[in-house]
């Protein structure tokens, strides 16, 4: 009977490990899923962002160029160009702060979640 017993234990420990392991594996691959596609989200939105700032130096030179030939229009030219500059870098700059903390907090669910399971893993394994 005690061999009996032992064995259905033993058992049952290897079944909730293995459920365990099942559950491990799937938080791991969610989390590679979540960060995989933050990742590719910040480079699109990168890429976004690399857009437009070529756009708005292309849109310089064509402005300085205009400038050159109209000197009365390049004072009001650079004030307008540097605030569109400005704006466009203040822009990025909270985009990517904005990510910046978004994938911070995101990490550190991920961190979270992971330290609850292994914790949740330790327990089983006690």
């Amino acid at each position: 009977e005690d061999e009996e017993r032992r064995q259905r234990q033993k058992e049952d420990e290897d079944e909730r490990r293995k459920e365990f392991e099942n559950q491990m594996n799937a938080a791991r691959e969610a989390i590679e899923k979540e960060t995989a596609a933050r990742k590719a989200k910040m480079d699109k939105t990168q890429a976004g962002l690399e857009d437009e700032l070529q756009k708005l130096r292309d849109l310089r030179v064509e402005m300085e160029s205009q400038a050159q030939q109209n000197k009365d229009a390049a004072k009001a030219f650079e004030d307008r160009k540097q605030k569109e500059l400005n704006k466009l870098k203040q822009l990025a700059d909270d985009e990517k702060a904005r990510q910046r903390r978004k994938d911070k907090a995101a990490q550190q669910d991920l961190e979270n979640e992971k330290d609850k399971l292994e914790r949740e893993r330790q327990r089983m394994l006690d």
